[in-house]
């Protein structure tokens, strides 16, 4: 029997559409995020959820893929989820530079200030 292999393309195609099946909304929660301690909670509930580690492990400093434990996968899907729960779009090169969870907290913080 021969396995099948899947293309980068295929993978990210199930993997948005992963995404938005576990992580759909029922309603718009934009208006939740207006502030920034709104934005802050919600994307480190959303870190800690994907990582699977308790809150008091977690730290802005902590590097994402080192300390926090997300592999490249675990990134991608993070950065859908903070493009739709936060209504910013962050380019690959923009992601693929993360290093802390402080860094995307800001990414998304200028990104929003720009909208």
């Amino acid at each position: 029997m021969k396995k099948k292999t899947m293309d980068v393309s295929e993978l990210a195609l199930n993997l948005k559409q992963l995404t938005h099946t576990d992580y759909d909304r029922e309603e718009s929660r934009s208006g939740e995020f207006q502030s920034p301690e709104g934005m802050e909670s919600q994307l480190k509930n959303t870190i800690l959820d994907l990582a699977g580690i308790p809150e008091a492990q977690f730290s802005w400093s902590q590097s994402l893929r080192v300390e926090i434990g997300l592999d490249s996968l675990d990134m991608v899907e993070l950065v859908m989820i903070c493009e739709k729960d936060f209504g910013v779009s962050i380019s690959d090169r923009e992601w693929q530079g993360l290093s802390t969870a402080a860094s995307l907290r800001d990414l998304i913080s200028a990104h929003r200030a720009n909208t």
